[in-house]
């Protein structure tokens, strides 16, 4: 069975319901979390059957990845990093990039030997711009502190536009997308699969509270779809070796890396 293929089995469940069947299914699980994880119980049984977001957080300050990150040389984690390997090989034949929410520039560390890429990094105040400038000082690539909005006042259009591990983090992400529309035709998007583990689709809400939401890989598809024409959804099979195939609505695998194109 292709690797494509194993990943749409078995069916996702969300909403709302009062269907018997259904219900004795929650309450089995809200038992079983009370027994094994009784940190999490009040998570699911919280709002039995309704959905919540996260109330917007204020974006993590440059000191503190420097303290999580201790001694390591990197401020992002492993995984990130695996992430915006995995989407380097993504950028096709586009010229010019722009990086929307970059925090250390890994991306660009990645692309930048390629000196025929112009490569933007908004990154998001000054701080995350000396550092990234100080451990990749390509030539071809350039720094924006500042939010999105920086980046659309200069009226700029770049080949291809990423928001990597951004989007659920915004609390307008259709406004976003919008924008990111505006900066380039074709875009890549990643976030978390809601339908990465057990736990985390029958949760009401993100687990991790500094996402306001997330989608399963089939939600997060016709989000995008109502934005761009093309959207096609890749995910790694193995999360530490950014290798990836393409993924259909019901796949668990997590994160999911969505390519859009405008009509």
């Amino acid at each position: 069975m292709a690797p494509a293929d194993a990943a749409n089995r078995g069916v996702v469940m969300r909403g709302p319901t009062r269907h018997p069947l259904w219900m004795r299914v929650q309450r089995k699980v809200e038992r079983v979390l009370a027994r094994r994880r009784p940190e999490l119980s009040p998570i699911v049984t919280e709002l039995p059957g309704a959905y919540f977001e996260n109330p917007p957080r204020v974006p993590r300050k440059f000191s503190e990845y420097l303290a999580d990150a201790g001694n390591d040389v990197e401020i992002e984690s492993p995984e990130a990093l695996v992430l915006n390997k995995a989407v380097a090989r993504f950028i096709g034949s586009a010229q010019s990039i722009v990086n929307v929410g970059s925090v250390s520039a890994a991306f660009e560390r990645f692309v930048a030997v390629d000196r025929c890429l112009e490569l933007v990094a908004n990154v998001r105040d000054e701080s995350f711009a000396e550092w990234a400038r100080d451990t990749c000082s390509y030539e071809n690539v350039s720094y924006c502190p500042g939010d999105l909005s920086t980046l659309l006042n200069d009226n700029e259009r770049f080949d291809l536009a990423l928001a990597i591990g951004v989007i659920d983090g915004q609390p307008n992400y259709s406004e976003f997308l919008l924008s990111l529309a505006q900066l380039a035709d074709r875009v890549i998007v990643t976030a978390s699969n809601k339908a990465r583990d057990h736990q985390s689709l029958m949760a009401p809400g993100p687990t991790d509270r500094e996402r306001i939401r997330e989608w399963t890989a089939g939600e997060f598809y016709w989000v995008l779809k109502s934005h761009f024409g093309v959207v096609k959804l890749y995910a790694m099979p193995d999360p530490i070796v950014p290798c990836t195939v393409e993924i259909g609505p019901l796949s668990e695998m997590s994160p999911v890396i969505a390519v859009c194109e405008r009509p």
